[in-house]
């Protein structure tokens, strides 16, 4: 199966989980088609479709890009990719999340509880606490600047980690404003990193 195919079946299968009505893919910009000249063009239509900053976005490079696709296809996500502890260790998803991984109100609600103030040590549970070789495996680069992006294990914060696409367009800007204003009340202790899942490494 080429890449380019498959690409389109990995945005086809993410937007069935928001974009099955057509009023909305007409009303908030949805599955379009985009074609963006540099990186500049591209988180200016971030920002201004979200209303997040873009200091926290990630993209993958080529040779991961294909890989990570197919990850997000095999575990059914939507919006949201994990709550991490460190760069090998995520905290597992509830069941009712899994439920429906494209509803918002449930990733928020997932994240104030994954986020409640925690660290590694405070954590019971240890049923909780799940492999995930993501950043270690993958290549990931900040958008802005271009620079590795690296998770720093020493943190004591919890890192949330939600997915994005150009072709969601505005479909999400209140609820990831929601979780971005979360994250700023709670700063001490939870950070957020959007990871971009449009082909940003061709861009300049």
């Amino acid at each position: 199966m080429g890449k380019k195919v498959f690409t389109n079946i990995v945005l086809g299968i993410f937007l069935l989980f928001i974009s099955c009505n057509p009023i909305i893919r007409q009303l908030y910009g949805v599955n379009k088609n985009l074609t963006f000249e540099s990186s500049d063009q591209y988180i200016a239509f971030f920002e201004k479709s979200n209303k997040i900053g873009s200091d926290s976005l990630l993209f993958l490079d080529s040779a991961n890009h294909y890989d990570f696709l197919n990850e997000i296809v095999s575990k059914k996500l939507a919006t949201f990719y994990g709550t991490f502890i460190n760069d090998s260790t995520e905290l597992k998803k509830s069941s009712f999340l899994e439920e429906n991984m494209g509803c918002m109100t449930r990733v928020l609600n997932e994240i104030k509880n994954s986020s409640d103030p925690i660290s590694y040590n405070d954590i019971q549970d240890r049923s909780l606490l799940i492999p995930n070789n993501c950043f270690k495996k993958y290549k990931f680069r900040y958008l802005k600047g271009n620079k590795i992006f690296q998770l720093d294990n020493f943190s004591q914060k919890i890192s949330v980690f939600l997915i994005y696409s150009s072709q969601l367009g505005t479909l999400f800007k209140k609820d990831f404003l929601i979780v971005q204003d979360y994250v700023s009340q709670n700063k001490d202790h939870i950070q957020l990193f959007v990871i971009s899942l449009d082909k940003c490494y061709n861009l300049k």
